[in-house]
């Protein structure tokens, strides 16, 4: 009786195993954010930092030159989705956003911003190559 019940659970739980994670968190779209504050010589610091995509938000206070911090953050599906970035540099409150990204996807985003506030992305849909 036992064997029957083990040859029955283990071919269930390797497919959950394959199968279940995407199948439990199909409703939303994850996004792999990374930020590098490239900062010169001056010494100035990045400071309050939010990254936001759909309803999902994120907050560093601070970001010391060449200083680089990751975060996730998830969406609903089929809605239209963009990163919208905060920052103050120098006192100046900046914002910046990106294009929309595809429906019912998953993306890691790198950020890079410069010591004037410029900014950098490279993006690829998730698994990237």
């Amino acid at each position: 009786m036992i064997k029957s019940k083990v040859f029955f659970v283990l071919p269930v739980l390797a497919i959950f195993i394959m199968f279940g994670c995407q199948y439990f968190r199909s409703d939303v779209n994850k996004y792999s954010v990374n930020v590098k504050f490239d900062g010169g010589a001056n010494g100035e610091k990045l400071e309050a930092i939010s990254v936001i995509i759909g309803a999902d938000k994120f907050w560093w206070t601070s970001f010391e030159a060449n200083e680089e911090k990751s975060v996730n953050l998830f969406s609903d599906k089929n809605a239209v989705n963009n990163l919208t970035l905060l920052f103050t540099l120098g006192g100046k409150q900046k914002t910046w956003e990106s294009a929309n990204f595809a429906e019912n996807a998953d993306y890691r985003i790198d950020l890079k911003i410069d010591s004037i506030g410029n900014i950098t992305e490279n993006s690829c849909r998730l698994p990237c190559p």
